[in-house]
């Protein structure tokens, strides 16, 4: 939530600048460029935080296939078998991470509410 409100807050100030002027003087001219850069970093930032979040839910939603998979998955040599073991502790550290984001600092995190409930991979 955070994230979108300092997004439009940018882009409402850019947006602002942009049709900032004076009755008697013109200073449209002056506030141009930077009204023009706020509104492209709002719009930025909006989108980045719309695809972060559409990214973070996609990964909360295949999570469990993926821990189902390395669960009942069962190694064919020592390669693939500390392979394996290296993917699972990528994907429980990354698991924690989100939880301790979602936890702490939820104002903050982009990670849904569903992230909370998830098991690590044994």
């Amino acid at each position: 939530m955070f994230w979108y409100i300092i997004s439009i807050a940018i882009l409402f100030g850019g947006l602002v600048a942009l049709t900032l002027h004076d009755w008697e003087y013109d200073y449209k001219d002056d506030w141009e460029i930077p009204g023009g850069i706020f509104t492209a970093m709002g719009l930025m930032c909006l989108v980045f935080t719309i695809s972060a979040q559409i990214d973070y839910k996609m990964q909360v939603e295949t999570y469990p296939q993926r821990k189902a998979f390395y669960e009942s998955v069962t190694a064919g040599s020592e390669y693939e078998d500390a392979t394996f073991r290296k993917e699972k502790a990528e994907l429980n550290d990354g698991l924690f991470e989100a939880q301790w984001y979602k936890e702490y600092v939820s104002f903050f995190s982009l990670w849904p509410d569903e992230v909370l409930e998830l098991e690590p991979i044994n």
